[in-house]
């Protein structure tokens, strides 16, 4: 099991909760987990049975989750897309990885895909380069920033009241 986020008093990890992901990657066998470390103490093992605590199932690779004004959000890597709670799948052509959000502004990261034979065959196309989607889900309209760098693995905002409605500032 990989590492999640440490949000609040919750830690989120993600992809399977139990055996070795990669050896079947077309699977949707991904999840995410919700696991209260309100009585954790870093010196004490966490020993937990990882079933008990899924809430979100059926993901073909899950990465970067978050929270943002009480709604979950996270990338589903290998089926190109973002969901955030409440709201309709953000679809996108390439391997996602890497999530930020303000109150109007999405940002979603995009990597190379690195194994490309295992591109589900849903898709017809596979979009190869790096950088970062920026979406306003009002409008539901993105650009993509192209970056040099090939691997996007977290993005970060400065600036929490950034809007592309307000011109950006």
């Amino acid at each position: 099991m990989t590492f999640g986020w440490l949000i609040t008093r919750y830690m989120y990890p993600c992809f399977l909760p139990m055996g070795e992901w990669y050896r079947t990657p077309m699977d949707k066998n991904g999840a995410i987990l919700k696991i209260d470390l309100a009585d954790f103490q870093p010196t004490q093992h966490l020993d937990i049975d990882p079933t008990h605590h899924v809430i979100v199932n059926g993901l073909y690779m899950p990465h970067t989750v978050i929270r943002h004004n009480e709604r979950l959000a996270y990338c589903d890597s290998m089926a190109y897309r973002v969901e955030i709670e409440k709201n309709a799948p953000i679809q996108l052509q390439g391997f996602t990885r890497g999530l930020a959000m303000t109150d109007d502004t999405i940002f979603i990261g995009q990597s190379r895909m690195r194994h490309v034979l295992r591109i589900p065959h849903a898709f017809s196309n596979c979009c190869l380069d790096g950088g970062i989607h920026v979406y306003n889900s009002t409008y539901r309209i993105s650009r993509f920033v192209s970056l040099p760098a090939q691997q996007v693995y977290q993005i970060l905002v400065l600036d929490q009241d950034f809007s592309l409605e307000r011109g950006g500032n």
